[in-house]
């Protein structure tokens, strides 16, 4: 789902994004779009960036300034490195099936993970992956929950600061926001897995679950 690398590199380019650029995102969304792009920096090894916490809907409730129409940016030069470790493949996502290592997180709502929501050709889920809403790190207001509190919902479902985790969802970009939320917490072996349902849930040569596991 992430565009190679001379096509993300083009478009930092020319939204001015240079190799020194320090990125900060933001969205409407509680930030799962915002992490999209800081997993898309991550995976092509640009660590200056980070996602604003409660979205525009914080800035506007702090009355912070805003303006309107397009900004004109001076186009920069991005240079993408690939970085391992970020992002897993289908077929690292069957080997994990097979062996149990890591541990699947499927973010997306309980409709998609059980199948009566399909938005493939396949619903349902990854055998052996546990659902947790990828807004249920967030409060009513957008705002991260306390720290402590995420930790304790992410290690009651198996999820400890040493679990080796794949995230996935639909596209990649809920399961992005998991991604950023346990990388924030200090967990450090998480990847996304960038297909996600898009690419699993089209198949069929892969074991898919319907209902709960």
């Amino acid at each position: 789902m992430l565009p190679e690398p001379a096509a993300f590199a083009a478009t930092m380019a020319r939204s001015g994004i240079g190799d020194d650029t320090f990125v900060i995102a933001y969205d409407a969304e509680g930030g799962h779009h915002a992490a999209r792009l800081w997993l898309a920096l991550r995976r092509y090894g640009h660590d200056g960036m980070a996602v604003l916490e409660g979205g525009i809907q914080s800035w506007l409730r702090e009355g912070r300034p805003v303006e309107a129409g397009e900004v004109s940016v001076t186009p920069a030069t991005f240079t993408p490195r690939l970085r391992a470790g970020v992002v897993a493949t289908k077929d690292e996502v069957l080997a994990a099936v097979r062996t149990g290592d890591p541990w699947l997180l499927d973010v997306r709502r309980d409709s998609e993970y059980t199948g009566e929501e399909a938005r493939a050709k396949h619903g349902g889920h990854v055998p052996g992956a546990v659902n947790i809403l990828w807004k249920d790190a967030l409060r009513d207001d957008w705002m991260l929950k306390d720290p402590d509190e995420l930790e304790q919902m992410y290690i009651d479902a198996g999820f400890g600061p040493e679990t080796a985790t794949i995230t996935y969802c639909q596209a990649g970009v809920r399961a992005a926001f998991t991604h950023l939320v346990l990388t924030a917490l200090g967990h450090e072996d998480v990847r996304t897995y960038d297909g996600s349902w898009e690419e699993w849930g089209n198949r069929d040569d892969v074991p898919i679950v319907l209902g709960r596991s």
